[in-house]
C-alpha cells in the first residue's frame, strides 16, 4: 500500500532542514564562556563571522590576542579584500603567513602603519593603548581626534606613548573605553580576546551611538552653573550650625557639581557664574549665561523659613516645553536621590530665571533652619551626595554619556 506524506510531514521537515541549515546559537558553541564573560558580544560576533574559537571548541576570553589575530576581527569588520602587497615593506612578516593580505588590506585602508616604519609587530600581544588607535581608526575619527587633542585624565597618562594620547583621550571621551580601575589606563597591558570583542561589538553594531558622541564633542552643551548669593550677600545662615552659610555650600555644591560633569561625562562643557567668595549682581548673572550662549542656566541654593526639604523654581511667566520637560527630569532626580521631602517644582518672577534666554531653574537644596535638613547639610558625605544627585539630574536631562 502506497503511504501519502500529509502536510505537517512537510512543515516537520522544513523546520529540521531549518535547524540543520542554521543552528542555535547558545553558549555551548564556545564551553568556556561563562556569565563573567561578554558572551553576548563574542555570540554574536562569531554568528557575523567576525570572531573566531579554537578547534576545541573553546574561546579562551583571558587569552592575549596578537595584533595580526586582532587585524583579523578589523578585516572581517570592515569587509576588505586581501591585498599582499600592501604589507610588502614589513620585513617582520613570514613569507607565508596567513596574514600578509589582511595585513596589507589594513594598510591599504589607513587603519594600521605598523610600529615602525618596516615592522608591523607582527607575533606581538596587542596592547590596550594600541586597541584605542585601532578603534579611532576604524570609527574613521582620526583626525577628530588629533583636532581635539583632548587632555588625558588618567593617572598613569604619562605611560601612554605620544601616538597614542589623542586617541585614548578620543576613545575615553565618547565612551568607547574606560581605565583598568582606580583612575587608570593601563597602556601598555595586554589586550584580552574577551576584550577585545566587547569593543568590537560596539563600534560593529553602535557605530551610530558614537557618532552622536562625537557630535555632542563638536556641539557640547553648555551648562551655566550659578552658586547663590556671595560676597557681602551671605544668604541665608544657619541658626543651627552657625558656620553653615548658604554661599559657600552653594559654591562647594556648584564646584562639585562642574567638577563631576566635567570628569565623567563627554559632550558637556561648565562655566561658572563665580568660583570664589564674590558677590555677582543678578541681572550680570543672566547676562553672563545669555552672553555664552549657555544651552541651561542651574542656579544653586539653599532654603530658609521654617520648612523641610527640597524644591525647584521655574519662571512664573511663559517658558519652553524644554525649560518644563528638562526641569521636570532633572527635579525628579534630585528628588528621588536625596530622599527628603519633595515640595514640587514651583513658578516664580525671580531675576535669573526671568532674563535667562535659555532653559533656567532653580533649585533649592534643603533648609539651613531645619534641624534634620541642617544636620544634613552639614555633613560633608551628604553634600557630595547633592552635588552628584545635581550632576546626575543634568546629565540625565540632556542625555550626557559617561565617560
Amino acid at each position: 500500500m502506497r503511504k501519502r506524506f500529509g502536510p505537517y510531514f512537510f512543515v516537520l521537515l522544513l523546520l529540521l532542514s531549518s535547524i540543520i541549515l542554521f543552528p542555535l546559537q547558545t553558549k555551548a558553541e564556545f564551553k568556556d564562556l561563562t556569565d563573567k564573560n561578554p558572551t553576548y558580544a563574542i555570540l554574536a560576533l562569531s554568528r557575523e563571522g567576525i570572531i573566531q574559537g579554537y578547534p576545541d571548541g573553546t574561546f579562551r576570553p583571558a587569552a592575549y590576542i596578537t595584533r595580526e589575530e586582532f587585524g583579523a576581527i578589523l578585516f572581517r569588520m570592515l569587509e576588505l579584500e586581501e591585498k599582499p602587497e600592501a604589507a610588502s615593506h614589513f620585513i617582520d612578516i613570514p613569507k607565508n603567513s596567513w596574514a600578509r593580505g589582511i595585513i596589507g588590506a589594513l594598510v591599504d585602508a589607513g587603519i594600521t602603519k605598523g610600529v615602525s616604519a618596516n615592522r608591523f609587530g607582527y607575533g606581538d600581544y596587542l596592547t590596550r593603548e594600541q586597541m584605542a588607535s585601532f578603534f579611532v581608526r576604524v570609527l574613521g575619527y582620526e583626525e577628530e581626534a588629533k583636532k581635539y587633542n583632548l587632555p588625558l585624565k588618567y593617572t598613569d597618562s604619562h605611560q601612554i606613548r605620544t601616538a597614542h594620547r589623542n586617541d585614548v583621550a578620543f576613545a575615553t571621551e565618547i565612551g568607547l573605553i574606560a581605565g583598568t580601575g582606580n583612575n587608570r589606563f593601563s597602556p601598555q597591558e595586554f589586550s584580552q580576546r574577551q576584550h577585545v570583542a566587547r569593543l568590537a561589538y560596539e563600534v560593529y553594531f553602535n557605530k551610530n551611538q558614537y557618532s552622536k558622541a562625537v557630535q555632542q564633542l563638536k556641539n557640547p552643551v553648555k551648562i551655566f552653573i550659578d552658586p547663590g548669593h556671595g560676597g557681602h550677600d551671605s544668604g541665608a545662615v544657619s541658626p543651627i550650625y552657625k558656620h553653615l552659610f548658604e554661599k559657600h555650600l552653594a559654591l562647594e555644591i556648584s564646584l562639585r557639581v562642574k567638577q563631576i560633569l566635567e570628569q565623567e561625562y563627554s559632550g558637556v562643557t561648565v562655566k561658572m557664574s563665580r568660583m570664589t567668595d564674590t558677590y555677582i549682581p543678578l541681572s550680570d548673572r543672566a547676562k553672563m549665561a545669555n552672553e555664552w550662549g549657555a544651552d541651561h542656566f542651574i542656579s544653586i541654593h539653599h532654603n530658609a523659613g521654617g520648612g523641610t526639604g527640597f524644591e525647584s523654581w521655574i519662571y512664573s511667566g511663559k517658558v519652553s516645553n524644554v525649560t518644563l520637560q528638562k526641569g521636570q527630569i532633572i527635579h525628579d532626580h534630585i528628588a528621588k536621590s536625596l530622599g527628603v521631602r519633595d515640595r514640587g517644582i514651583k513658578r516664580g518672577n525671580f531675576v535669573v530665571l526671568r532674563e535667562t534666554q535659555m532653559p533656567a531653574i532653580l533649585l533649592e537644596l534643603l533648609f539651613l533652619d531645619h534641624p534634620t535638613d541642617a544636620a544634613l547639610l552639614n555633613n560633608p558625605a551628604y553634600r557630595e551626595k547633592i552635588a552628584r544627585a545635581v550632576a546626575e539630574g543634568i546629565a540625565k536631562a540632556w542625555d550626557l554619556k559617561k565617560r
